[in-house]
């Protein structure tokens, strides 16, 4: 799909990779939706029982955890895919496993020590008393164990085993449910029982894990791979802790400026988007940014493939993200309850941001591919100091609706520096007059919903999911698609349902294809 009559080299492999990137993604995105599934299927629980200060102090905690993984890491989850695939033989990709499990699990154990020796004061200064000192030291015992569960289906990303990531995941998420309503719903332990149910679940199937792969690879060591892989990795180090803060800085505002009620419904309405963009990214990046993006920086016309696949990827999350953002009364009345129901405009506006920030992804192929990571921390802090001030001088005004357009703000500062500082490097044509075009009808379509409210709930969900066709009309239906492209649509849709293939030919206008059945191709009878 990448100029194809201009550049037809690149057909087979664009088919190629599209097809892996496809096929992949999709097996990652449920996995990952079955890591992330259980705060989502459980979500009317919790709100039930768990008040909004509960979900507010489980919110903070969960901050404080993703600022926590970004050092324990210590940039070394892109430098082990970035190693893996830049070692030829089988021995070198070994050690770089081993040399990486060896840092983080060395890195990981200091870190919570220290840590837990100071688990009264982290509590007072995060959740306000002393008194959830004990959250504090179980919310460690989750990070610990979840930073080397991540480090393990790293290994099976940059294998390609996504039928193994789909397996420990669906593990995971069955061994979790039933953690967290024995603890959450049988005992009534609150927060604690939720934290101790990810402890338990992390733990059992990444013991697992890690018996198969220690097996498989064993666990040998290179002082000199790792001085090459920190120097690669750290740079993340500063930039993911200011991308961190730009995600989190809110919540922590909130609560000193107003309550943990407000933040646990603005949690709610910022997590659904938020945990969509993030299933929909981490799923793609699984394969793109652990192998894919390597392969292809080795083609021809390289830059001109990646361009395509960004308004590829871009498609899919506006329409995901837009039709939450429509649906976002709808799925509040089916999830929680009416004390949760305020959160829809910040479904709608963090959705928004959220296909914006998801650019990012694609601007960072210059750094990793070209070794320009040293230039990242620049466009991270830019974000997070707009993000830190904004917040500070909106919030003790609006409250959480500021929060929600102040992150929008950031997401956007963000990735047009990124593009800015990084694009030069390594050139690529994005097409951004496309991937605009199709945000402001999204946005159109989100606004019109919002200004036609029904009565009836039935008539209004209705109206809703009428709403919900027409992004995915507008791309499919209009000249959006070059030609090419809708020519590849049609051949999918021949496959499995060759009469829907026919009638989008008509409407696109499209030349039948001489092999589909009825034309007097292979398959004519």
């Amino acid at each position: 799909m990448v100029c194809w009559v201009r550049f037809p080299e690149n057909v087979q492999f664009m088919r190629k990779i599209l097809k892996e990137l496809g096929s992949h993604s999709l097996t990652y995105f449920v996995g990952s939706v079955a890591v992330s599934a259980s705060s989502i299927v459980l979500l009317p629980v919790y709100t039930r029982y768990l008040s909004k200060t509960d979900y507010g102090i489980l919110e903070l905690l969960d901050s404080m955890n993703s600022m926590l993984l970004i050092l324990f890491m210590s940039g070394l989850g892109s430098a082990y895919a970035k190693f893996h695939n830049d070692t030829i033989d089988e021995r070198g990709r070994k050690e770089v496993f081993g040399t990486s499990f060896w840092f983080i699990l060395g890195s990981t154990t200091v870190w919570v020590a220290l840590l837990n020796m100071h688990s009264g004061g982290l509590a007072r200064q995060l959740l306000g008393s002393e008194a959830h000192g004990g959250l504090i030291s179980i919310n460690l015992a989750v990070i610990w164990v979840n930073t080397l569960y991540i480090l393990f289906t790293y290994y099976l990303n940059v294998h390609k085993m996504p039928g193994a990531f789909l397996g420990f995941s669906l593990a995971k998420l069955g061994i979790n449910i039933g953690f967290n309503l024995y603890f959450i719903v049988h005992l009534s332990m609150g927060p604690k029982g939720m934290l101790l149910g990810d402890v338990l679940s992390s733990s059992i199937t990444g013991l697992v894990l890690f018996i198969i792969i220690v097996r498989r690879n064993g666990l040998p060591f290179r002082l000199r791979l790792l001085r090459q892989a920190l120097y690669f990795g750290l740079p993340f180090v500063p930039s993911l802790l200011c991308a961190a803060l730009m995600h989190r800085v809110d919540r922590y505002l909130l609560e000193k400026f107003t309550s943990l009620g407000a933040v646990g419904i603005y949690s709610i309405g910022y997590k659904l988007p938020f945990m969509l963009g993030s299933l929909l990214m981490q799923s793609f990046g699984r394969i793109f940014g652990t192998s894919a993006q390597f392969e292809i920086a080795k083609q021809e016309n390289a830059s001109r493939i990646y361009a395509k696949i960004t308004t590829y990827f871009f498609i899919v999350i506006t329409v995901a993200e837009f039709t939450l953002g429509i649906l976002s009364t709808s799925v509040l009345r089916i999830l929680t309850v009416p004390a949760y129901y305020p959160a829809a405009p910040i479904i709608q506006i963090v959705a928004a941001g959220v296909c914006v920030y998801s650019l990012h992804s694609f601007f960072l192929v210059a750094a990793l591919v070209k070794n320009k990571t040293w230039h990242l921390p620049i466009s991270y802090f830019v974000a997070a100091m707009t993000a830190v001030v904004l917040n500070y001088v909106l919030l003790p005004r609006f409250g959480y609706i500021a929060a929600a357009w102040v992150m929008c703000l950031s997401y956007l500062f963000f990735t047009t520096t990124l593009y800015f500082s990084l694009n030069r490097f390594y050139p690529i044509p994005y097409e951004f007059k496309r991937m605009g075009v199709l945000f402001l009808v999204g946005v159109a379509t989100m606004l019109s919903g919002n200004a036609l409210t029904l009565a009836s709930v039935y008539l209004d969900t209705g109206k809703q999911i009428l709403l919900v066709c027409v992004l995915p009309a507008f791309v499919l239906l209009t000249p959006f698609l070059k030609r090419e492209e809708a020519e590849e649509v049609a051949k999918g849709l021949g496959r499995f349902l060759p009469r829907a293939a026919l009638w989008y030919r008509k409407v696109r206008k499209i030349m039948p294809d001489p092999a589909a059945p009825g034309f007097g191709g292979r398959n004519a009878p």
